[in-house]
């Protein structure tokens, strides 16, 4: 992402979604975080902010308390609305901690 284009706010949220083209649907990882938090955890390079992130299983990377499984983005979509309807700023729930069963792909 171009870091120009960023808006680093705490109250907008950034979904990273890559797209598994050979099976026609969303990868079985995705990644959500505020913009600030991209903003301060990015690699920057040449007026671009990149993310190397590692969607294996286990991963630690700087981006793993941000992993969600596809399945998941709704509740976070929900509790996201209502933290900027609300004003609080916060995270939302590490997915470290979330243990949902994983699909039958």
């Amino acid at each position: 992402m171009r870091a120009a284009t960023l808006r680093a706010r705490a109250d907008r949220y950034l979904v990273v979604a890559p797209f598994a083209e050979r099976e026609g649907r969303l990868a079985p990882v995705v990644w959500v975080l505020r913009k600030d938090v991209f903003a301060k955890l990015a690699n920057k390079r040449a007026g671009w902010l990149e993310m190397l992130a590692s969607s294996a299983p286990g991963s630690r990377d700087r981006w793993a308390p941000y992993q969600y499984a596809p399945w998941e983005l709704a509740g976070l979509f929900e509790t996201a609305i209502a933290v900027c309807a609300d004003g609080r700023v916060k995270e939302l729930p590490d997915a470290r901690r979330l243990h949902p069963p994983a699909p039958n792909y």
